[in-house]
């Protein structure tokens, strides 16, 4: 209002000086077009050096009537005798409008030019900044500095940790370069915790601040706290600014956070790398020794009779070398998985061969325990790599073994098609609850055992689920519906794939 005012004054003290200096012009006998050129100077002097359109269109007017009102006859009124005064003030008229209207529209965007340059320097002296930070710290502070001079106020930062829960600190700078981090208060955090989804969006006055989100591509990274005081008298150019920077601070926080992520994975892949490494080192120098051991204990058993002392102990000696065999196999398929070096060699392999030979490979362990297997009369032929599901069958059954050590363990082989079907059903405790959903998973082993059950590391079912899964197969895992026991299955598709 106090501006509209002083335009206005200023205003009436050109087209006053327009007329005075008319007067002197009629005096010294000047013609009365240099009168009007007078006073469209005035007008353009006011539409130039004042703010707004309409003070422009009011001199523009003012001017046509003063001239009316001073230079023509009859003075003094605001009638015209003189049919060609009114062609001068019609087109006097129309020259002020039109020479206020451009005058206004040069200086807006002259403004406007000015405006966006400041601004794109303010985002070129933020981007420099934070472009140079090294953790989203650093980013903060850098950020706070910049605003606070550009603004003039003294403007904070809050950050959100990478669990969506706000900082407990917040850093702000006062006057002159003094940053200071000031502790997050219980009714902050509320209001801020309240108004999140809000934030999301579009700002949110607080009772000291205005709290502008800082967005990034998927979640909120912070806020700028621009005084109250200073963000209620905000007009849209510095809002635009503020958003503007806003989104430059979020993409450096992106920034650090991707590169982070980044550092973080090549670690991770690293260290996985070097682990494999070192399992399959280990296992492949197991394999060898351990096939020794357990044909030599086989061959003392052979040599021994069963009520011998000697047959015992060679038959735990083959037993525990055939679980760190079965063992090590499984930690080189693991490998193997996990580095995505699975290699399958499938072809048209009779069922009844790949079950003997996982059958055969756990005989010296199943005496207390008999494997009964069903598998069709007629020779069924399956494409299939038969290294690796003589594997998985091998886990189940020894997964058997482990967790119902007595009574006998049942294994089926049957064509539903286009699949077929295998099932190890034991006479177990069967399946609790509560392992159900994590029989599959990797290093998973049951809390509750048997008390004679050999425990276990939790990788043959989750390289069975893999190699099934492989060959374009599922598998599954429930409780027997009538009796006690547990039933693994998986099937395997029949058809001949173009691969084979």
């Amino acid at each position: 209002m106090k501006k509209s005012v002083i335009s206005g004054l200023f205003a009436v003290i050109l087209i006053a000086g327009a007329s005075l200096l008319g007067y002197i012009f009629k005096a010294a006998g000047f013609q009365d077009a240099n009168i009007v050129v007078l006073y469209i100077l005035a007008v353009l002097l006011t539409a130039r050096f004042t703010d707004g359109y309409w003070i422009g269109l009011i001199a523009s007017l003012a001017a046509a009537f003063a001239f009316n009102y001073f230079f023509t006859s009859p003075y003094y009124t605001f009638a015209v005798d003189n049919p060609n005064y009114i062609i001068t003030l019609i087109f006097m008229t129309i020259t002020s409008l039109i020479t206020s209207a451009i005058t206004s529209l040069a200086k807006r965007n002259e403004e406007q030019a000015r405006l966006q340059e400041a601004q794109a320097r303010s985002l070129y002296s933020l981007n420099n900044q934070v472009s140079q930070a090294h953790d989203m710290h650093e980013i903060a502070a850098s950020a706070v500095s910049v605003i606070s001079q550009i603004l003039g106020c003294s403007t904070a930062c809050l950050l959100i940790h990478e669990d969506d829960c706000w900082e407990e600190e917040y850093v702000q700078q006062l006057d002159g370069d003094h940053l200071v981090y000031r502790s997050l208060t219980a009714r902050e955090r509320q209001m801020l915790n309240r108004c999140k989804d809000q934030l999301a969006h579009t700002f949110v006055r607080g009772e000291e601040f205005y709290e502008w989100p800082i967005q990034g591509q998927d979640t909120l990274l912070g806020i700028l706290r621009i005084p109250y005081i200073r963000a209620k008298h905000f007009n849209e150019e510095e809002a635009s600014l503020i958003h503007s920077m806003s989104e430059s601070i979020a993409l450096a926080i992106d920034r650090i956070q991707s590169t982070q992520k980044r550092l973080e994975t090549q670690e991770q892949v690293e260290q996985e790398r070097y682990r494999s490494n070192l399992l399959r080192a280990i296992s492949h120098d197991l394999r060898t020794p351990l096939t020794g051991i357990m044909g030599t204990a086989e061959m003392v058993m052979d040599m021994s009779d069963q009520k011998d002392e000697r047959f015992d102990l060679a038959q735990g000696i083959y037993n525990s070398s055939q679980w760190l065999h079965t063992l090590v196999e499984n930690i080189l398929s693991l490998t193997r998985i996990q580095e995505g070096k699975l290699e399958m060699h499938k072809e048209l392999e009779a069922v009844e061969e790949v079950v003997a030979g996982a059958v055969e490979a756990l005989r010296q362990r199943t005496e207390a325990c008999p494997i009964q297997v069903f598998i069709p009369s007629a020779v069924v032929m399956v494409p299939m790599d038969a290294r690796l599901i003589r594997q998985v069958l091998i886990n189940l059954l020894d997964n058997a073994l482990k967790y119902a050590p007595q009574g006998s363990i049942e294994l089926h082989a049957e064509v539903k098609k286009p699949n077929i079907c295998f099932t190890v059903a034991d006479h177990g405790d069967g399946i609790r609850d509560a392992d159900r959903s994590r029989l599959f998973d990797m290093f998973y082993t049951k809390e509750y055992q048997h008390p004679d059950a050999v425990k276990g590391v939790g990788l043959g079912l989750t390289i069975c689920k893999s190699i099934v899964e492989a060959h374009g197969g599922s598998i599954w895992a429930e409780n027997k519906k009538e009796g006690k026991g547990a039933i693994f299955g998986f099937t395997l598709p029949m058809e001949v794939s173009d691969g084979i």
